[in-house]
């Protein structure tokens, strides 16, 4: 470690953090255009001095390493914290990701003693430990170290997921837990999809409801088309459909077709999906079952869609089904 740049304090002239080469993969596109390649000295005992805190943190020394490391950076003018501009550097290398990976819970708790802030691979680390091991303790320090509850989890423009509570839906203790913790039900990700979209299309009707208990929003909505979205993959969505229904959704709405972020031609996902509705989302998955449902309770034959099937071509549900060669599908329109 530089000791001479350690401990000089942070000032505008420090150059822009670098993220590691290590770590590049999971840049947005606006962070790569902005990565620094300096190759000043003070650039060049940073980079160091990042490769060492990864280090300690995904080994088997002792916390008192890290607890070392940090210390040497302190900022002389606020000896209770690390320098500022010292700390952006080692942010950006993902550290409680790799603590989590290797098992180094009591690494993250000196991260989080130091004031490092998490960075999206962060709390996908902590999700992975959770799926694999059933614990919450990288969730909770990730949360701890300022993650705001209603953050989306992928701060990418064109990511198609919402919140950690929209995360966790098909855990009705996790849903309580998040709740617990001030998360909103209508909080929405980079492209408007919410918790309660995610809980139309792979929750229960016991977290919708509970969604709904705590202000979560129905009414006027697309969560129909969420819903059929899904029906392939994941069971219980017709009951789902019928709960929505029953309590005033209406059926015809078109997929994200509320969110101005969605409908452009940035969106890799409107550019595959196009415009469609619940109906025209069972024709194009060839869901029978599906499509008689919805004819069931009303749903119009007659709304137009288009998708990357139809090459944005305007279509009617009967010409998407012949187009598609879903005969018995045909029949019934």
């Amino acid at each position: 470690m530089d000791l001479k740049f350690a401990s000089s304090p942070s000032e505008s002239t420090w150059e822009r953090p670098c993220v590691p080469m290590w770590t590049l993969q999971d840049l947005t596109e606006n962070e790569a255009a902005g990565n620094s390649n300096d190759t000043s000295p003070r650039a060049q005992a940073l980079r160091r001095a990042q490769r060492e805190l990864y280090d300690l943190c995904r080994g088997t020394g002792p916390c008192s390493d890290i607890e070392n490391f940090f210390e040497a950076w302190k900022d002389p003018n606020h000896p209770d914290q690390v320098q500022p501009n010292a700390l952006l550097w080692f942010e950006v290398s993902e550290l409680y990701g790799k603590a989590f990976e290797n098992d180094r819970v009591d690494a993250a708790r000196v991260l989080l003693a130091h004031r490092v802030k998490p960075r999206d691979p962060d709390l996908w680390a902590a999700l992975k430990i959770l799926e694999e091991t059933g614990s919450k303790h990288g969730l909770e320090i990730i949360l701890e170290a300022g993650w705001g509850i209603d953050k989306p989890t992928n701060s990418s423009p064109t990511s198609h997921t919402s919140t950690l509570l929209g995360r966790l839906v098909d855990n009705e203790d996790l849903v309580d837990w998040c709740l617990s913790l001030g998360a909103s039900p209508n909080a929405t990700g980079p492209l408007g999809v919410t918790p309660m979209h995610s809980a139309a299309s792979s929750g229960s009707i016991r977290t919708l409801e509970t969604l709904m208990a705590h202000g979560g929003i129905i009414e006027g909505t697309d969560l129909v088309a969420h819903a059929a979205s899904t029906h392939k993959f994941k069971n219980g969505r017709i009951e789902m459909i019928q709960y929505l229904l029953d309590n005033g959704v209406p059926i015809d709405a078109y997929y994200m077709g509320h969110s101005k972020r969605w409908n452009s031609g940035g969106n890799s996902f409107y550019l595959l999906d196009g415009h469609q509705n619940a109906l025209h989302m069972a024709i194009s998955y060839n869901n029978k079952e599906m499509v008689e449902f919805l004819l069931s309770r009303g749903a119009d034959r007659n709304l137009e869609m288009f998708s990357l099937n139809t090459q944005f071509k305007w279509m009617r549900p009967r010409e998407l089904a012949s187009l598609l060669g879903h005969e018995d599908i045909v029949a019934l329109l």
